[in-house]
C-alpha cells in the first residue's frame, strides 16, 4: 500500500481495496496500534449452479512488523510511527 500527493492531485493504491479511500485516511495508521477498517463488496461465484453472491466485508488495514522493525517516536502523548530498521538474522533467530 501506498500513498502521495502531487500538486495536482493525490492517491493511494492498496492491493485488494476496491473502495478507493482518501489520502488523510492513511495518516490515521501512523499512530501505534491503530487500524482502518474498510467496508466492502466481496463477490463469490457459485460455478456449480452458475450464481454469484456478494457478501459483505470489513478490508482491515494495520502497520505490521512481519518483515521490518518498526520505530516509534513520542509525540504529543501518542507513539507515532517514523521509520523502520531491516530484521537481522543471528543463528537462525531474529536478533534485537
Amino acid at each position: 500500500m501506498y500513498g502521495g500527493i502531487t500538486e495536482d492531485y493525490e492517491y493511494v493504491r492498496i492491493k485488494g481495496l476496491k473502495n478507493p479511500i482518501e489520502f488523510n485516511d492513511l495518516k490515521t495508521l501512523l499512530l501505534k496500534g491503530s487500524k482502518l477498517e474498510i467496508k466492502q463488496d466481496k463477490w463469490y461465484s457459485d460455478i456449480s449452479n452458475g450464481k454469484f453472491h456478494i457478501k459483505d466485508e470489513i478490508y482491515t488495514l494495520m502497520v505490521t512488523d512481519n518483515k521490518r522493525k518498526l520505530l516509534y517516536k513520542r509525540e504529543a502523548g501518542d507513539n507515532i510511527f517514523y521509520d523502520t530498521l531491516p530484521l537481522t538474522l543471528e543463528n537462525g533467530k531474529i536478533k534485537e
